[in-house]
């Protein structure tokens, strides 16, 4: 068997078609034949004019596995419109796919041998020997150098992309052949302890986080309260317009020291979360005074827009003052900080949050903390207005951090010290 490290540019070359963007048609080559994959570019063509759906349902066998099983999301990839980051990481899923095909084709008896050509008969090959499943073994199991992977998620999607990709073939080929998607399991057993939460995971202290944040320049500091705690995404905090932000009579407070924050997220859907009334009082200053200060200053440059639904966070530099900054200016701000990335700033958010939405429900009921913590896995309550608050479609996901919080949090002092400096961090800041 080849030992060499797995490295999809090793057996395909993709590129652009010339005068087209990036993420349209692009041109699949196996660099061993030669050959152009056509099917993987109208593959990528079809999800990003967003016509994927239609091309998917048009396979009677196909449609009728959606409508009989609408959970399964290892179809639904192209079922919406995507960003280009997503389209992007869709890109590098199906390349990994197309790669792991040759790949496996040139192995021997080491393995069951599968090519980019036996897609074209993929009845046999994918409905009954499950090369799916093969595919996700490989990503879990130290049988291929460089294929595994310590993302369950990100198995997860690249089985997602091939199931899409192979009902994308079974519709233009072979439209009355039934094709049943590989179903893969996001089951974190096969990873090691040292990669269960690696250390970028690791939530900072609030007292860390606020020093961090207070440190800031305005402009700054006012994305950073933002992320740590308000729990916005990255690009929650650049979609904010000017109008998002309540003004001090129209604030709706939340407990002794949030208030009320719309927030236009991922999937296109509004929702509140709470933030800081500190936060907030940061974004009221650069709602206002700032951004007339700054206006000023730039006026020889450039006009800085100061309607209504112009950007919370414009950009100052030509050629694009006025418009939103972008995600580099968020991520270079982040690893700049205690937080690393911009993501991890959710996390703070989501565990200091749910200690704050726990001791209220402990205290209303007269019961211990960690009475109430062990109860949050059995009465949602809390995890609901957390979910809530961070956008989640379920409270799966958001019960990551409860299980974080069992862990870190063992004793009812514990609890109420950490309760304790959340309230000293921001009572001190109002």
């Amino acid at each position: 068997m080849n030992k060499s490290t797995f490295e999809p540019q090793k057996f395909f070359r993709v590129a652009p078609p010339p005068g087209k963007d990036r993420f349209i048609a692009p041109i699949y080559v196996n660099r061993r034949t030669g050959c152009e994959d056509a099917a993987a570019a109208g593959f990528m063509t079809a999800l990003v004019e967003s016509n994927l759906p239609d091309l998917l349902m048009s396979n009677p066998a196909t449609a009728r596995f959606v409508s009989s099983d609408k959970k399964c999301s290892q179809i639904k990839v192209g079922l919406r419109s995507y960003s280009p980051g997503a389209l992007a990481k869709y890109h590098h899923c199906l390349l990994h796919f197309l790669s792991w095909c040759e790949l496996r084709g040139s192995l021997g008896d080491a393995h069951e041998k599968f090519a980019p050509a036996h897609l074209n008969a993929y009845r046999d090959v994918l409905g009954e020997t499950g090369s799916l499943e093969e595919y996700q073994r490989d990503q879990m199991e130290d049988r291929i150098p460089g294929l595994r992977s310590t993302s369950p998620q990100l198995i997860q999607i690249r089985v997602a992309v091939a199931n899409a990709y192979l009902c994308f073939r079974a519709a233009l080929d072979y439209p009355q052949t039934p094709f049943r998607p590989f179903k893969p399991t996001a089951n974190k057993n096969y990873l090691r302890d040292d990669e269960l939460r690696p250390s970028w995971w690791e939530i900072p202290e609030v007292e860390t986080l606020a020093a961090w944040v207070r440190s800031l320049p305005l402009r700054d500091r006012a994305a950073a309260g933002l992320m740590v705690f308000g729990g916005l995404r990255k690009e929650e905090v650049l979609w904010l317009r000017r109008r998002d932000v309540p003004t001090f009579m129209t604030a709706k407070l939340v407990g002794d020291f949030r208030v009320e924050l719309p927030v236009f997220g991922k999937g296109a859907k509004w929702r509140v979360t709470t933030i800081p009334r500190w936060v907030h009082a940061d974004l009221i200053q650069l709602n206002g005074p700032w951004r007339r200060e700054t206006a000023k200053k730039i006026e020889d440059r450039g006009n800085l827009p100061m309607g209504s639904g112009a950007p919370l966070f414009p950009s100052t530099n030509r050629p694009k003052i006025g418009s939103a900054l972008t995600d580099d200016f968020l991520k270079t701000l982040a690893m700049n900080g205690p937080i690393k990335t911009p993501h991890n700033g959710r996390r703070a958010f989501s565990f200091y949050r749910l200690v704050e939405l726990i001791s209220t429900r402990a205290q209303a009921l007269l019961k211990t903390p960690m009475t109430a913590l062990v109860e949050a896995g059995l009465v949602t309550s809390e995890l609901e207005t957390l979910r809530l608050e961070l956008g989640h479609e379920n409270t799966d996901t958001t019960s990551i951090y409860l299980r974080y919080a069992s862990s870190r949090l063992a004793t009812d002092d514990q609890f109420l010290g950490l309760l304790k400096r959340i309230r000293r961090v921001h009572e001190g800041a109002m």
